[in-house]
């Protein structure tokens, strides 16, 4: 395969980027991104589907593939390098949380505590769940306990309502156990809501600990013990791999794990453990000296504040705590600045410190032991400093000040959370009604975008079958935005565009990195029809808010495209049918302006060629052409050829009849052309009488016997 040029741009592949995991994963690929001035290109799709599609394979350097892995051999084929999250594919470099060593201390603390009868619950369905359950087992067996399948319970599914599938398991089963470990934090949620209705009481009655420590897990009544896995780092460990197989695609490929921790809550009936634990950092000898000036206390503080904030990471030794958390030393300068009563940083630094903890944590209790380790080494160094009056007030006046500020960071990001939710159903809302009222014109245009925070967007509709051609059928870009950009192709519905390789989509050069540095690729599929994909553009700045909405306006989008089809189509089936009409009226109009046409045959015959369908005011135009022509030429033998008559129903045969009636009074005899065997049955089963007709079912017979005559 020749080289690939690099394009500057890395790839992210997943069913769906809302929810805790997803997103956080999501966060740590972006991370890297970043830090390395790469776009970021997020597809919630499978590998299989850009195998199948084509679609970004030209536009990206390597994919990050997270939790459905299906296709991702064939894409690593054809495509650029691929590194999976979660579900390792043999042959590609995979990242794996610690499953076994964090499912092992789990069960450990339990076993600790006591327990000797423990039971365990996981899906059979998630790749982690072997390797914890091997975790369960170690720890069984190190501390010299059966292993008893009959307390293996098979959840049918990661989420509450598996959980709640095991715990319904449990209680048929008998409790036969004192402690449960469950291998996700929504199998053990569940667990408890169904074991707790039938009036198990947790701690009291049964332990348990979870995996993941999802945010439920802290706020759940108890809060769960659980095993910690930072879901961002699989993602930064993932896009950093990545960067390393684009550099050196011939590098073999490994697994690589990410690091776990138990967080100890009051679930399984132990005191709540520190999260990093440990106690202040250790002071040198103060020798008489202002502690405040011995070296090393500042840069020992800042390190543990940042092995805290992160915790399970480790930090390494050559890494600077900044690097990890930038605003640590503002703390250190907090505290620094009340020892010494030197005035403190201002209230916006301590917000932005604390906004920084926030994001980097994503845990209440790793902010609180932060706040925990700077009350430590405050009063370290409190009791190692000669003694200054004012000191410890104005130590604790400034601790009680960060706390404050933590909290009103915490509540804000709360605040700011709910109104993230209200926006995006409000920006939902606008998008509905919009492509609601909107034509084909106004949807593939996509000026509907300007009530989400989509910096600009590209709409591909395949040309034919998916993995065809595709056609950009419209482009947008938020007004003021991206006025450095240029002009944006806005081509429309028309389908004057030229046809675009899906290889080639989205055309990344609509838009500058600095204005969009995450593009969202969602297919558009309904029952109806794949109809192709739509591309937004926007910054991580903008906090994604509306990645958990993308998949509604895309389902909006493809509802309305339907639509429109469906309305074409009835245009054109009309259209079509008019057409129908108007032919058939024609031609009806024409039978009637050739009326009843009698043909002279020699030898006293005629022929009376019948077109058309026969009603009442036709017979009587055909009975009154027929014997006025028989009169004149003094015929004795009239054929009547029906074959072009459409229904010979009992009017038509009745007018027949009736016409056979009146030529023979005449002295001439009525032979019918064209009455087929089957259809001679058919008048007959109707009660017709045809025995007064002589009948041939072809001209050709009819002829040989007028001849003969």
């Amino acid at each position: 395969m020749a080289a690939r040029a690099h394009t500057g741009t890395i790839g992210f592949l997943a069913p769906t980027v809302a929810g805790t995991y997803f997103r956080n994963v999501l966060a740590g690929v972006y991370r890297v991104a970043r830090q390395r001035g790469l776009r970021l290109l997020v597809f919630q799709a499978l590998p299989q589907d850009v195998v199948e599609t084509g679609v970004a394979l030209d536009q990206v350097d390597g994919w990050v593939a997270v939790f459905a892995t299906d296709g991702a051999e064939r894409l690593a084929r054809v495509g650029a390098p691929v590194v999976t999250v979660t579900r390792p594919v043999p042959g590609l470099p995979a990242v794996l949380s610690d499953n076994t060593g964090g499912m092992r201390a789990a069960v450990q603390h339990l076993i600790a505590l006591g327990h000797r009868r423990i039971a365990f619950a996981g899906s059979a369905t998630n790749s982690d769940v072997p390797e914890r359950l091997a975790g369960y087992r170690m720890a069984l067996e190190e501390a010299g306990l059966p292993f008893d399948d009959r307390l293996v319970f098979t959840s049918s599914g990661d989420h509450l309502e598996g959980g709640r599938f095991a715990g319904r398991a449990m209680l048929a089963a008998g409790v036969d156990y004192t402690a449960i470990a469950a291998a996700t934090d929504q199998n053990a949620l569940g667990i408890m809501e169904v074991l707790g209705a039938a009036g198990y009481r947790f701690p009291q009655d049964l332990a348990i600990v979870g995996f993941d420590d999802m945010p439920e897990a802290q706020v759940s009544s108890p809060p769960l013990t659980t095993v910690r896995l930072r879901f961002e780092e699989l993602g930064r460990v993932a896009a950093l791999q990545l960067l390393t197989y684009i550099a050196d695609p011939s590098l073999p490929p490994a697994p690589t794990h990410v690091a776990t921790a138990l967080v100890v809550r009051r679930s399984c009936g132990a005191p709540a453990a520190s999260t990093a634990g440990g106690s202040a950092p250790a002071l040198p000898d103060a020798g008489g000296q202002d502690e405040r000036a011995m070296d090393g206390w500042r840069h020992r503080l800042a390190r543990r504040l940042a092995e805290t904030i992160q915790h399970p990471l480790p930090l390494p030794a050559d890494t600077p705590p900044e690097e990890v958390w930038p605003g640590v030393t503002t703390l250190v300068d907090a505290l620094d600045a009340a020892l010494a009563g030197a005035p403190p940083p201002d209230d916006a630094a301590l917000q932005r410190v604390w906004e920084e903890a926030t994001a980097i944590a994503a845990y209440a209790d790793a902010c609180g032991d932060a706040l925990t380790a700077l009350e430590r080494t405050a009063q370290a160094l409190l009791d190692a400093m000669p003694p200054y009056r004012r000191a410890p007030e104005r130590v604790a006046a400034a601790l009680a000040h960060l706390r404050s500020q933590l909290l009103r960071v915490c509540l804000g990001a709360n605040a700011r959370q709910l109104m993230d939710v209200e926006g995006s159903y409000e920006a939902t809302h606008a998008v509905n009604v919009e492509l609601s009222n909107a034509g084909a014109a106004e949807i593939h245009g996509l000026g509907w975008l300007r009530w989400t925070s989509a910096a600009w967007g590209c709409l591909g509709l395949w040309e034919g079958a998916p993995g065809g051609q595709m056609r950009l059928a419209g482009a947008y870009r938020r007004p003021g935005v991206l006025a450095a950009a240029g002009p944006v192709d806005e081509r429309g519905a028309d389908g004057g565009a030229s046809p675009l390789a899906p290889s080639a989509f989205p055309p990344l050069d609509l838009a500058p990195r600095a204005a969009a540095d995450v593009v969202l690729l969602i297919r558009i599929r309904t029952p109806r029809r794949d109809w192709g994909v739509l591309a937004l553009g926007t910054s991580y700045g903008d906090r994604l808010s509306y990645l958990d909405s993308s998949r509604s306006w895309a389902g909006m989008l493809g509802a309305r495209l339907d639509d429109v089809a469906l309305m074409a189509d009835l245009a054109q089936q009309r259209a079509d049918l008019q057409e129908a009409y108007e032919r058939a009226r024609a031609l009806a109009d024409t039978v009637r302006e050739l009326g009843s046409p009698v043909i002279p045959l020699g030898g006293g015959a005629l022929l009376v060629p019948l077109i058309g369908t026969i009603d009442s005011a036709r017979a009587q135009q055909v009975i009154e052409a027929v014997l006025g022509a028989v009169s004149a030429q003094r015929a004795l033998h009239v054929l009547l050829d029906v074959t072009g008559v459409p229904i010979i129903d009992t009017h038509v045969a009745a007018v027949l009849l009736q016409l056979a009636q009146m030529l023979r009074l005449l002295g001439a005899r009525a032979t019918l052309v064209g009455v087929r065997p089957e259809i001679a049955q058919s008048i007959v089963s109707l009660g017709v009488d045809l025995r007064a007709l002589n009948s041939h079912a072809s001209l050709e017979n009819a002829l040989r016997e007028v001849r003969h005559h």
